[in-house]
């Protein structure tokens, strides 16, 4: 198996592809078990009715992340590094675009799946679950602001709704600020079967001790939670004007706290049951995720979550 450092990393970034064909070479092609990337968008803002992500230009012009991002372009970058298969999260608000999502992924093998967006304050969100999920590659939602739901007792039954349809509940909870893992546990002392996978960890920066140390205590009682999930990202960070190579952590706390809370919240152990590396492309910088994504359904990731063989 290939190992690199934090430092070997990131300076290898550059030259991506090309640097990953060097640095793999053949090993990429016989991984040792399946590597699937569980978290990355896909987009095309040259459809006629565009698309809301990546958000368009100020001044106009093409976004930094491009203006098309689809699974040959994933699977062009990725495939040195053995990747044989992604998991679509999506980033567009609009319903429609969850079909759109799942027509793409109907001709490209290399997605197994789709996290779809669907709001659990609309009133169709059961309807539109029922019919997204009729497709084997839809595996569940993410939703933020789940704090505006916590006193719907209509919210919360179509939490269970999701939780019932054996499909998972993905947060992106840097976003939800530092109150997220505090309403997380209060939605899952509502709703405990939901499947609730926390993206984007450890991408914090506390305003103090004391939010720290609550932080970290709703974190520990998620930890508990066996349905909780964590996916690891933000691994490359910038430090004022530069990339950092440091190999230390991040300096948030929150890693050393996930390996106790959550198991396996450490790159090192991703081999475990509750820790997923995701890169959040378009542009692929971290995809190495050797978890089976789909374990969290008790599932074979290729043949019963998504319905096909690598």
């Amino acid at each position: 198996m290939v190992r690199w450092n934090r430092r070997e990393f990131v300076g290898a970034l550059a030259g991506m592809p090309a640097a990953a064909r060097v640095a793999f070479g053949e090993q990429a092609a016989t991984p040792a078990f399946p590597i699937i990337d569980t978290h990355i968008h896909l987009f095309d803002k040259t459809r006629p009715e565009g698309a809301p992500y990546p958000r368009d230009m100020p001044g106009g012009g093409e976004p930094p992340q491009g203006m098309i991002a689809l699974p040959n372009r994933f699977q062009a970058i990725t495939a040195p590094l053995g990747v044989v298969g992604a998991i679509v999260v999506e980033a567009s608000p609009r319903l429609d675009d969850n079909q759109w999502v799942l027509d793409v992924a109907a001709d490209a093998p290399i997605i197994v799946g789709l996290v779809g967006r669907i709001d659990p304050a609309d009133q169709a969100f059961g309807e539109d679950l029922d019919r997204l999920r009729r497709n084997p590659l839809f595996l569940g939602i993410r939703q933020g602001r789940l704090h505006l739901g916590l006193e719907s007792p209509d919210y919360m039954a179509n939490l269970q709704r999701l939780a019932d349809a054996d499909c998972s509940l993905d947060v992106d909870t840097p976003r939800q600020g530092m109150t997220a893992p505090e309403v997380l546990v209060r939605v899952l002392d509502q709703v405990p079967s939901l499947r609730l996978v926390m993206d984007h960890l450890p991408d914090l920066r506390f305003p103090d001790r004391a939010a720290k140390d609550t932080y970290r205590m709703y974190l520990r009682e998620l930890g508990s939670r066996p349905q909780v999930y964590i996916k690891l990202s933000e691994v490359v960070r910038k430090w004022g004007d530069r990339v950092s190579t440091d190999s230390t952590p991040t300096g948030t706390g929150l890693m050393s706290c996930g390996r106790s809370s959550v198991k396996t919240a450490s790159c090192s152990a991703a081999t475990g049951r509750r820790a997923r590396a995701s890169s959040s492309i378009p542009t692929p910088t971290c995809s190495a995720s050797r978890v089976p994504t789909c374990e969290a359904r008790g599932r074979t990731p290729w043949r019963r979550c998504s319905g096909r063989t690598p």
